[in-house]
């Protein structure tokens, strides 16, 4: 084979000049085509220990607790309105001293509950209700129908209920991650506690007064809303 003539080299590197940017450009589109394709497939050139999942699991986790702790605090705060609603009414109907002094007590420290329970509301941006959705409402209503002995049981028992789900709710929140809620609940657990034990006693009272009354189911509840 013989050697390329001075005119054959020029017009070789002359082709060249020409060909070669369009095989460069060639070579670059498929390397980003290649590329796109990679993260597509969810490649990636971090390092192997990075969890990629983490932040997207904590984001989930964080709105998920939120939600529970909204849930709490809109619960709660229903039951606290509902209790104080009903414990109005016994200030006027409960035919017995004990029991309007008992209210008396329950309402101040329901009051002091429902404070703290604003406050933490505030403090994550949360409304907590107003006032009583009609179903609760209705309840108020048919006690406010009630008067002597059968308003006296009524009203305690209603009570007990209340402060029983509010102990739940508690029990509930001092599993949430710590934080405002969680440090809330476990706060006020020990408050509510004795208050509910109040009730049983005050229930005693109530039922030992009227004997043909049914037994004292209060004094059978499940021991374990007072720890």
């Amino acid at each position: 084979m013989s050697l390329l003539s001075k005119k054959q080299t020029g017009e070789f590197m002359h082709y060249l000049k020409k060909v070669l940017p369009v095989l460069i450009s060639l070579l670059t589109i498929v390397g980003c085509n290649q590329s796109e394709k990679e993260k597509g497939l969810g490649t990636t050139t971090l390092p192997a220990d990075t969890n990629l999942g983490q932040g997207k699991r904590q984001t989930i986790g964080d709105t998920r607790s939120a939600a529970a702790e909204q849930v709490f605090l809109e619960e709660t705060g229903r039951i606290v309105l509902l209790e104080l609603e009903m414990s109005n009414v016994s200030l006027q109907r409960a035919s017995r001293p004990e029991l309007k002094a008992y209210t008396e007590k329950m309402m101040d420290g329901t009051r002091k509950f429902h404070d703290q329970l604003q406050q933490v509301a505030i403090g994550l941006a949360y409304q907590l209700p107003g006032s009583l959705p009609s179903r609760l409402q209705m309840q108020v209503d048919e006690l406010k129908k009630l008067e002597g002995q059968g308003f006296d049981l009524e009203y305690i028992k209603s009570i007990h209920e209340l402060q029983s789900k509010t102990l739940d709710n508690l029990h509930g929140a001092i599993r949430f991650k710590k934080g405002p809620v969680q440090e809330f609940a476990v706060s006020e657990l020990d408050g509510v506690n004795k208050m509910l034990e109040q009730t049983v006693i005050i229930d005693s009272l109530i039922k030992k007064a009227n004997p043909d009354q049914p037994g004292d189911d209060l004094l059978r509840i499940d021991r374990k809303h007072i720890k």
